[in-house]
């Protein structure tokens, strides 16, 4: 008989960040009276690559009525298009074959953010220092010309 898992996410959605990465965790409960190796596999849905995604030991012992935590690291390329993409976690007994008994975790879904734009460039203020005290050089040799150079 093969253990019938329980595969949860805990979260909805993966924040991704600026980099294009995000993380999400996958709790498996061996619900049975023995202990049984699990193996967690990479769903991914349309679109998304199976390249983006990456588990640590995937396949672990699980003693009866314990738990273990799958941490799904993503890094979406940067040639991906923005949008929404979406992975499952699938579960099964290392021991038997995955069909018989395979579960899956509910969809968690990655907004892929558009690329951001170049930040305008900004000035440093040493820069602005400089350029100030050039023109306040400016106007002090003006006026020192203009006030000193009429008494002959």
């Amino acid at each position: 008989m093969s253990t019938k898992w329980v595969v949860t996410a805990a979260a909805e959605r993966i924040v991704m960040n600026e980099e294009r990465k995000g993380e999400a965790t996958f709790t498996v409960t061996n619900p049975s009276e023995v202990v049984d190796r699990v193996v967690f596999d990479v769903v991914p849905d349309e679109g998304a690559g199976e390249t983006w995604f990456s588990v640590e030991e995937p396949q672990r012992v699980v003693r009866p009525g314990a738990s273990v935590s799958y941490l799904l690291k993503v890094a979406v390329p940067k040639d991906t298009p923005p949008g929404s993409y979406a992975v499952q976690g699938r579960v099964y007994s290392a021991d038997s074959a995955p069909e018989e008994s395979s579960v899956l975790s509910p969809r968690v879904v990655l907004e892929v953010p558009p690329e951001p734009e170049p930040a305008a460039r900004r000035l440093p203020w040493w820069v602005l220092a400089a350029a100030g005290a050039a023109l306040l050089l400016v106007v002090v040799v003006v006026v020192v010309i203009v006030a000193g150079g009429g008494g002959e």
